[in-house]
């Protein structure tokens, strides 16, 4: 049998040798060379990303750099009495008694529906349909000439914090407005993931300054 083996092997030896060179190769791509394109692959998108993220912290930091701290803390301020952190009532009568003492109006009383308190599971529920909590208002203003009533509403609509007037009932000297403020609670939690820091638009900036002149008036 041996003997056998011998001279077969002889016989087709070159083939044999061929074939197990063939075979060599083939594992030595698939078992060695193939994984590790696989991980250099991978290592290259690995690198490609943190590249991405390390320039988009670099760009954050320099807009944070070229950014005057005064001028932040003024920006964040217009932008919180606009849009205030929680339902803060004393913005609302402030806002509602400067709109009455512009217009020569009266302001006589004013309710609200406070709702629930809020929380990150009402945001969806709450919001208005201008994606951000609101809170309803109903106010009652006076004044002997009608047309004191209307500028009423034109001054509301320029006050701080923003409103939206939804009715308006007016007679005998009285005006009912419904009326819907606005508010937005920070989540930190979103603000803390978020590492991209652009600078303001321009839109963002005109934006601004108008909110800062309504404050202003």
């Amino acid at each position: 049998m041996k003997q056998k083996l011998s001279q077969i092997y002889t016989k087709y030896k070159n083939q044999i040798l061929q074939a197990f060179f063939v075979f060599l190769s083939l594992f030595i791509v698939f078992r060695v060379i193939l994984p590790q394109i696989s991980v250099i692959s991978e290592a290259g998108h690995t690198i490609e990303a943190k590249r991405e993220e390390l320039e988009t912290l670099t760009n954050s930091i320099r807009v944070i750099e070229n950014t005057n701290d005064d001028a932040i803390s003024q920006d964040l301020a217009i932008s919180t009495d606009a849009l205030p952190t929680s339902k803060d009532i004393v913005k609302i009568f402030s806002a509602l008694t400067s709109a009455a003492r512009a217009s020569n109006t009266e302001l006589r009383e004013f309710s609200l529906v406070v709702g629930r308190v809020f929380g990150k599971t009402d945001l969806d529920s709450q919001s208005s349909a201008i994606g951000v909590p609101e809170l309803s208002v109903v106010a009652r203003v006076v004044s002997p000439d009608a047309s004191d009533l209307i500028q009423f509403a034109q001054k509301l609509n320029q006050t701080l914090p923003l409103a939206e007037i939804k009715k308006i009932d007016a007679g005998n000297n009285l005006g009912t407005f419904n009326i819907n403020f606005y508010y937005k609670p920070l989540d930190l939690s979103l603000i803390s993931k978020n590492d991209k820091v652009l600078p303001l638009s321009q839109a963002d900036r005109n934006l601004l300054n108008q909110l800062a002149g309504w404050k202003n008036n």
